[in-house]
């Protein structure tokens, strides 16, 4: 491994999975190769040359456009095209990563053509398990600080003491993603949606304490030794697995091990036709719950028993749309997760899940006017939400996403806690129905309230994303506490540069202190990931309750250039 520059003038290098056909201006991954302008691959080469290190937009500019006088937008534009190109439109980044005020770099691995084992390696780039544990300690820190600053309120016990089970005696487990053995790398939804939901069917067992998915997703079984997992999360045991399936059949290889004494407690393939997947799940928490000995009451019985689906085609495609509603990334990641959750709901027209995640769909495209009729879309949001609790009323999945709906599209306070308290209800330990609280309380001016729950969702999910930092963050925005507000937003950001809510507050919060040059930078940030970006109709859908404080955001937004 070698840690000094290449000569960015090399005809060919790999950056991440792509091949970088610099002469042709050409990026190639096995069978997909996409174009690039040719400014584009000039910026491409520049971040190349020195992977890690972090270039401003004034270095950028001068050698990308020598000697010519650009406008603000055309960095913005390329990074944009860039990004694009590699796919990368999850968050975080995974290749071009956005540090606030500062310029941008590259974070994927730089690869030699001519010496494959040779990397270019920043030493400042961490993976993202490992920053992520690192925020989640720094986060304990703030969110016990906002205890005692936090408005120094008396009040009742926290809520969220009422929902959670104590777990000290309970063992406990992490079910690492499941390999995706196809060579089609398109395929990885598929193993990864199976992954999701033996960890979901398993955090339903009040016998076991399960890692939930968000913090499950951050490890893989190539990389994660027991010694690992045993001290950063504390687990005893570990199942992990590969799938590969052709056009008919499926291969599933599972395995469970006493992370503790590094034992093999059993291993098992299954090979059968696809549509029977369902029983293939359904004998692997099977398995896990006999080699744990764990007795499942009467209700939990009952649940086993019960599948949102028997149709493996409505299924697959279920999977699909789930894939593309995590990412929320952008307009075309909606429409793509919108039309194959209506396939699935034409193939089985009682999938309630999918309703579920329908309507949180058209909730995002409401939220984001990524509709035609954005108004009309909030309004069948609203629909399918409560169409899903109907087909399923003990589902947590279809209590969760009607809160949601109720909350963002309907500005219902009082339902949406009431459908996320439900799904606590149903489902004590899940982090996100603690999140979707904390959420309705800061809107609502609760802040006490609002920070209980977030203290909730961190005990669940110890490796903590971004809106964490960012509710406590609105929190001292409101009461004018603008310093700490910028400090946590900032603490956001650096989780995930590139969420566009979190530019978006940041620009408010420097404009409250007045520092309004820092501001317009955000705000270039802020149209530059979203061109149509309206201040005052972002500002009119933020649920909140007192109305004041949306006409307050909208004129911030407009002190820093925003209209």
């Amino acid at each position: 491994m070698i840690t000094n520059e290449f000569d960015s003038s090399v005809e060919s290098f790999h950056v991440g999975d792509w091949q970088v056909r610099t002469g042709a201006c050409e990026l190639a991954s096995e069978n997909t190769i996409v174009k690039l302008e040719p400014k584009v691959m000039d910026l491409l080469q520049l971040l190349a040359s020195r992977p890690g290190e972090v270039f401003t937009r004034t270095q950028l500019e001068d050698q990308v456009w020598p000697d010519v006088v650009v406008g603000y937008d055309a960095l913005t534009k390329s990074i944009g095209k860039l990004r694009e190109a590699l796919g990368d439109t999850g968050k975080p980044s995974t290749y071009v990563q956005t540090i606030p005020k500062k310029g941008y770099r590259l974070i994927a691995p730089v690869t030699l053509e001519n010496n494959p084992g040779e990397t270019i390696t920043a030493n400042a780039t961490q993976t993202n398990r490992k920053r992520l544990i690192s925020a989640s300690i720094i986060i304990i820190g703030i969110i016990s600080a906002l205890t005692v600053i936090m408005l120094n309120l008396q009040s009742d016990d926290p809520p969220s003491q009422q929902n959670l089970v104590n777990t000290s005696d309970r063992p406990s487990l992490i079910v690492l993603p499941f390999k995706n053995l196809n060579a089609d790398p398109q395929q990885a939804y598929f193993s990864q949606g199976i992954t999701d939901d033996l960890i979901t069917n398993l955090s339903g067992y009040s016998g076991i304490e399960v890692v939930s998915s968000r913090v499950a997703f951050q490890y893989n079984a190539s990389d994660s030794d027991l010694h690992t997992l045993v001290h950063e999360l504390g687990v005893r045991y570990v199942v992990e697995g590969s799938i590969r399936r052709t056009a008919e059949q499926i291969r599933i290889n599972v395995q469970m091990i006493d992370a503790q004494r590094g034992t093999n407690l059993w291993a098992e393939q299954f090979n059968r036709p696809l549509t029977s997947v369902f029983d293939i799940q359904d004998q692997v928490r099977l398995r896990i719950v006999s080699a744990l000995s764990i007795k499942l009451s009467e209700a939990e019985t009952r649940k086993e028993q019960k599948r949102y689906t028997s149709n493996y085609h409505a299924y697959d495609m279920f999977l699909r749309g789930q894939n593309n509603l995590i990412k929320r990334a952008s307009v075309q990641d909606n429409l793509q997760a919108r039309e194959q959750f209506e396939q699935a709901i034409a193939i089985d027209p009682r999938f309630a899940r999918a309703y579920a995640a329908l309507a949180m769909v058209n909730a995002d495209a409401y939220r984001h006017d990524w509709a035609e009729n954005p108004d009309v879309t909030g309004r069948i949001a609203l629909q399918q939400a409560r169409y899903a609790v109907k087909l399923d009323p003990e589902s947590r999945h279809t209590s969760l996403a009607l809160g949601y709906v109720e909350f963002f599209v309907a500005n219902n306070h009082q339902q949406a806690a009431a459908m996320a308290e439900r799904t606590l209800q149903l489902d004590p330990r899940n982090a996100d129905a603690n999140l979707l609280l904390a959420t309705i309380y800061v809107h609502s001016n609760e802040y006490k309230k609002s920070e209980a729950y977030v203290e909730s969702s961190m005990r669940l999910n110890p490796t903590p994303p971004a809106i964490y930092f960012h509710i406590g963050a609105i929190a001292h925005l409101l009461q004018s506490d603008y310093a700490l507000a910028h400090d946590l937003f900032k603490q956001s950001l650096q989780i995930n540069p590139e969420r566009l809510l979190g530019k978006i507050y940041m620009t408010i919060a420097l404009v409250r202190m007045n520092r309004i040059e820092d501001a317009r930078w955000f705000a270039e940030e802020v149209r530059s990931a979203s061109p149509d970006f309206k201040a005052e109709q972002w500002a009119n859908k933020q649920p909140f309750k007192d109305k004041e404080i949306n006409r307050q955001l909208r004129d911030d937004l407009h002190t820093a250039g925003l209209n």
